[in-house]
């Protein structure tokens, strides 16, 4: 059989061949390659069967023993871990290879821990291929490697094996590594996996490995780039000519080789060079698109500075600043280092930084302190610290747009693995590194650029993020038409014209003399009731009622056994409460008035709706997430719905205005009952479904009442000194009364009435 492969592996690199589908031959030269790995039955832990080591043919190298513990951190096979892709394996394949530093007594810092088979395979063309198991956060750090010889290389030296990859190279729905090489004779050669973590709290299990014999080129990786580059859309690469979008003609070009290599794989007529060829275009030209993000920040240089300070996404939001570090363990001290800060204190040197264009050939950027200007800051990646020091040379940084407008992950050049994040939770806290892939998924990782606004200087800084996010609102998300969750025509081109004309202030910022204040504002404002009247013009799933026309509804969830809402008492084993929502399993034999409900449109500054039952029309259903409680309350403020469309036909997730807390139907409780729970379409609880009743005639009169408050030294306090304020940022998130404000806009109510007003604080 191997000289059967031999032949046809050497025919096939003699000529130019259509791709074909590869042939498995993984059993021909490898062992012991998919769960449940076997293993020797030795412990790694002792005591614990938990976790064994490999069998052969596997070998290991750079094996760690803690000499107090006799724990033993390799490369082993994890009896609670199972194959996933993409869903978890049923159970009976438990057992994937895995290597988990820095958990369960493991060390979290090793360098060059490796695993490997060594076989002999004839000349051809080979793809290796790991598939992901249960997880993968440590995928950064692994690396699949096929060398020649008798071990796989360090990670420092990978240039010199035959292929290597990172195993966060894999993508849904397969979830394989791929790496492919190409042999010219019969070769010995090892095949397996080398990583190297420090500090790591992390884990990478793998379900099987697979080696693919290939006749003629091999197509599979491009296929794969062009599958990822053709999902690519304006949301993850929006348009524009502000901070954190993407030149127009960066976009074109991508599309343009898009076209290109589409031609050319339906071609399907080429060498393997010209294969890997035509990969490291579209690769590059991916790379190029995600160099071209225009800076979240005005670059300084030797006449001019621009100061900023820089927090991360989180709800407390934490601040670069340099200052003392001294790790928990008490071996590493440094005086100068980037740690964090909760106070923000925008006069303080070590709390402003700026940002320079480090010199050829350098594509990235400096961040200087104001503390010490001369010095830049410098990562020190094995301590996992950033430092202030002229004992490492400065740093270059490379920065990425994020899910959001405003915030941006912040990596060392060349290198997305090594991104910045904010270590919140440690004592002290500090920032160092941390990659959980393309830095979307932890807001440690996201980082805004606060602009040192000169006194007599406008400020654009509001204008700035509010645009960001209207770039983000896509024709695709926002389709236009009369259909249910489409959005009136007209709505969309008046907020396209006002998103136009407030680019166009921005683009004036550097005007002699610049815009006013005042414009900027009044923009600001503009663009917000825009996009506000844009949202809540959605055409919903149902019909909302008008003083002229009720429809009334009833409303069950997505579970199995339909629950449908009741406003009635819950009682439990000491209490019952009267008018609350509870449920009812199961479609009632009987709709009384108790399961109808309508939904009425808020009247502005609110985007979502009233929701009445039909016991009671005049109050409506309101909602206190800390109580969790759902139903009609006159103590609690009158409160407001949105409908957001679920993944699940015809049904949506009801969230409460302002908050973002989502309706659920707690069917699994004695009683059953209706509160809040965050699951996302996940959940068949939160998807609620909307069915039509007989239609009845009421009048129903919203006023919004007139509310009294102004701005004293950026804290906003009303004329009565009675009035419990409740204040939203315009994102829609609460923030406290009674204290000093940042700048911007600001939804303000009085607890117990309806009306509301737009307060801009400056």
């Amino acid at each position: 059989m191997k000289k059967l492969l031999t032949c046809l592996a050497i025919a096939g690199s003699m000529q130019l061949a259509h791709s074909a589908e590869p042939t498995d031959v993984t059993a021909l030269y490898l062992q012991n390659y998919s769960a449940p790995f076997a293993t020797t039955g030795e412990q790694l832990i002792s005591g614990n069967e938990r976790w064994q080591k490999l069998a052969a043919p596997w070998m290991t190298e750079g094996d760690v023993i803690d000499e107090t513990t006799g724990t033993i951190t390799a490369w082993h096979v994890d009896f609670q871990k199972k194959p996933n892709y993409p869903t978890i394996d049923t159970g009976e394949r438990i057992g994937t290879m895995t290597l988990t530093p820095g958990w369960d007594g493991f060390s979290g810092t090793f360098e060059n821990m490796k695993a490997f088979q060594t076989i002999t395979l004839p000349a051809g063309n080979y793809e290796f291929l790991a598939r992901r198991a249960q997880d993968w956060t440590g995928a950064e750090n692994a690396y699949l490697v096929a060398a020649q010889g008798t071990t796989i290389p360090n990670v420092a030296d990978l240039g010199n094996a035959l292929a290597s990859a990172r195993f966060n190279t894999a993508m849904s729905p397969d979830w394989f590594v791929i790496i492919n090489f190409k042999l010219e004779t019969e070769t010995l050669i090892s095949l397996g996996v080398v990583a190297s973590y420090s500090n790591a709290q992390q884990c990478v299990s793998i379900a099987e490995y697979i080696i693919n014999s290939i006749e003629g080129a091999n197509y599979r990786q491009i296929q794969a780039l062009l599958t990822k580059a053709k999902a690519f859309d304006n949301t993850k690469y929006p348009i524009g000519t502000i901070l954190g979008t993407y030149p127009q003609e960066k976009w074109d070009a991508l599309q343009a080789k898009i076209t290109e290599v589409e031609a050319f794989i339906a071609a399907g007529e080429a060498t393997q060079e010209q294969v890997d060829a035509k990969y490291e275009e579209l690769l590059t030209t991916i790379s190029e698109l995600d160099a071209s993000l225009i800076l979240p920040f005005k670059v300084s240089d030797d006449t001019n500075s621009t100061w900023y300070q820089i927090r991360d996404n989180r709800d407390t939001k934490s601040y670069f600043k340099i200052g003392e570090y001294a790790s928990e363990d008490g071996l590493t001290y440094y005086d100068m280092a980037l740690v964090m800060t909760t106070e923000s204190d925008n006069t303080m040197d070590d709390q402003l930084f700026k940002l320079v264009k480090a010199p050829d050939p350098a594509k990235g950027y400096y961040i200087y302190s104001k503390l010490i200007e001369e010095i830049p800051l410098a990562a020190n990646t094995t301590e996992n610290i950033v430092l202030l020091t002229d004992t490492l040379p400065g740093t270059a940084w490379q920065f990425g747009s994020t899910t959001t407008g405003l915030h941006f992950n912040i990596y060392t050049e060349g290198d997305k693995t090594k991104q910045l994040n904010s270590y919140a939770s440690y004592s002290p806290p500090f920032i160092g590194f941390y990659y959980p892939g393309e830095g979307r998924n932890d807001n440690g990782n996201n980082w805004e650029f606060v602009e040192l606004v000169e006194f007599g200087q406008t400020d654009f800084t509001d204008l700035k993020a509010l645009i960001a996010t209207a770039i983000r609102m896509t024709a695709e998300n926002y389709p236009t038409g009369n259909a249910e969750n489409q959005y009136p025509q007209d709505k969309w081109d008046t907020f396209v014209a006002v998103r136009t004309a407030a680019l166009a202030l921005v683009e004036k910022e550097n005007e002699t003399p610049q815009p006013t204040q005042n414009e900027v504002d009044e923009m600001i404002i503009t663009l917000q009731i825009t996009i506000d009247e844009l949202k809540a013009s959605q055409n919903p799933g149902f019909y909302a009622s008008t003083d002229t026309q009720t429809y009334w509804y009833t409303l069950n969830d997505y579970r199995t056994t339909k629950s449908y809402w009741k406003l009635g008492a819950l009682t439990s084993s000491t209490d019952t409460i009267e008018n609350q929502l509870i449920m009812v399993k199961g479609k009632p034999e009987v709709i009384t008035d108790s399961l109808l409900f309508k939904v009425v449109k808020a009247e502005e500054p609110y985007a979502g709706y009233f929701i009445y039952s039909k016991l009671d029309d005049v109050n409506p259903i309101t909602g206190d997430a800390n109580i969790n409680f759902i139903g009609i309350n006159d103590t609690i403020p009158s409160a407001t719905w949105l409908f957001e469309k679920s993944t699940v036909p015809s049904h949506y997730i009801i969230s409460l205005e302002g908050f973002g807390n989502q309706i659920n139907s707690y069917a699994g409780y004695e009683p059953p009952f209706i509160a809040f729970y965050d699951g996302g379409a996940a959940d068949p609880g939160n998807n609620w479904k909307f069915t039509p009743a007989v239609p009845t005639t009421s009048v129903i009169d919203i006023n919004t009442e007139k509310i009294n408050v102004k701005v004293i030294n950026r804290t906003i306090v009303s004329a009565n000194a009675g009035d419990k304020l409740m204040i939203y940022n315009i994102r829609g998130q609460r923030v406290e009364a009674d204290r000093q404000l940042s700048q911007g806009i600001y939804i303000v109510r009085i607890e117990g009435q309806t009306g509301a007003t737009k307060v801009v604080v400056r």
